[in-house]
Formats: structure tokens, sequence, C-alpha cells
């Protein structure tokens, strides 16, 4: 059951369009600085500075549904959304960044987009949560058996910030942030952020190194179905 789950995930993700390619996308720091993403979250944040929580899911997820329809979902007194792969190119691009395989999976950081927690599927959801929310537990259910769980922490919060100066505009930030990620664990999206980065700064050296990284460590099929339209755009 749980194989036919993640198989039907990534086909779900695979079967989106691509909506939008990093390089060839949105022209200007100052449009960058209107994705409707970047308020949803920036708006939300001020109910809780502390804590805010993002879950990703999809339609025609039961158990995202389910989640999302609940009393204790909707009677959570911070800041919160849902956001759906499906529903435009953005909030997919928020779930490929934590590489997620299954869904529903919940993130919760701070009005400074840092990182607290990450929380995979709906089993237990609201005793996991409560501990994040009321107790100040730090749940990371990370699932990437190259990199140590410390070190994926701070990978995956790296690139969220980098990711959030590439909506932003700022490609220097975002290559700063993307390295720094880099630095605690080396996976597809990192090295993505850096070919963005480079090719939006003109390094076409820095993106043709960075794009081969992609090529030779990670162009197996699950991550080929998980970030599908990168590699059209990449022509590989």
């Amino acid at each position: 059951m749980k194989t036919n789950v993640l198989l039907s995930a990534l086909l779900i993700i695979n079967f989106i369009s691509p909506f939008y390619s990093f390089a060839n996308g949105i022209s200007t720091p100052d449009a960058d600085k209107n994705r409707p993403l970047i308020k949803t979250i920036d708006s939300i944040s001020v109910i809780s500075k502390e804590l805010t929580l993002i879950v990703v899911g999809y339609e025609g997820c039961a158990p995202c549904k389910t989640l999302k329809n609940s009393d204790y979902y909707k009677n959570l007194t911070i800041g919160k959304t849902y956001l759906d792969i499906l529903n435009s190119s953005d909030e997919k691009l928020f779930s490929q960044l934590f590489f997620i395989t299954g869904f529903p999976t919940s993130i919760v950081m701070d009005s400074d987009w840092n990182l607290k927690s990450i929380v995979l599927g709906y089993r237990n959801y609201e005793a996991r949560m409560d501990s994040v929310l009321n107790l100040g537990a730090k749940l990371y259910d990370i699932r990437l058996n190259s990199i140590e769980s410390d070190k994926a922490v701070d990978m995956f919060a790296y690139a969220l910030k980098a990711l959030r100066c590439y909506w932003s505009g700022d490609y220097v930030q975002m290559q700063r942030l993307a390295l720094k990620s880099r630095e605690n664990g080396e996976y597809f999206f990192n090295n993505y952020l850096l070919y963005v980065a480079a090719t939006k700064r003109g390094d076409s050296g820095d993106a043709a190194l960075y794009k081969n990284e992609i090529a030779t460590k990670f162009s197996d099929k699950m991550h080929r179905s998980i970030y599908a339209e990168m590699f059209t755009e990449m022509q590989l």
C-alpha cells in the first residue's frame, strides 16, 4: 500500500505540466516581489511570528483532504495555509524543495522563513503537531539515506531561504544561501538553485558546472519524476 501511494504521488507530480522555467521566468526583480505565494505566507506569518504552518497536498489525495477538513486543522490559531501542487508552479516548487514523496507534508517555519519542523503524513498528526506547536518540539521527518538528519535539516533550511531570494529577485543572496545548503548536503534542488542563480547572473561556466552535477548524480528515475520539467528545461 505504501509503495502504491508513493507511486501515485510521483505520477501526480510528473503529470503536472511544466508551469515555469526558472531561467526564462520572471524577468525583473520587481516582478518577483509580487509572487502570490510570498504574499500569502508573509500575510499569515504575522498571525504568529514564531510559527507558521504550511501543509502541502494535492487534489485527489484522501489523507490531504481529511487533514484539510479536520476540526483540528481548522481550529489551529496560528497562521496556516494549504498548498495544492496542482494549483500553481510556486506551490509545486515549494514541494520540490523538500523532496516530498508523500502527502500531506507539513512544514513549520517562523516569519523569517527559518525552518522549524517537517511532519510527514497524517498518522498521529494531532499528537505530533501539538508537540511542535505547543511543546516546542522539533520534528524532522526526513528520508534521505545519504545525508545525516542534522545536516539535512540545515540543507533544507538554507535552500528554503535561497528559494525566497529567488522569488524576491536577489540572485546573489540566492547563490550564497544555496551554497550554504550544499555545504550541509548535496541534493538535486540546491544544485538546481545554483544552476538558476548562475544562469540569472549570466555565468555560463557555473551554470554548466551545476548542470553537470545534476546529470551525473541525480538522474535516476525518482529524481526525473519529481523534477521532470527541470530536466526538460536543462535539456537533460
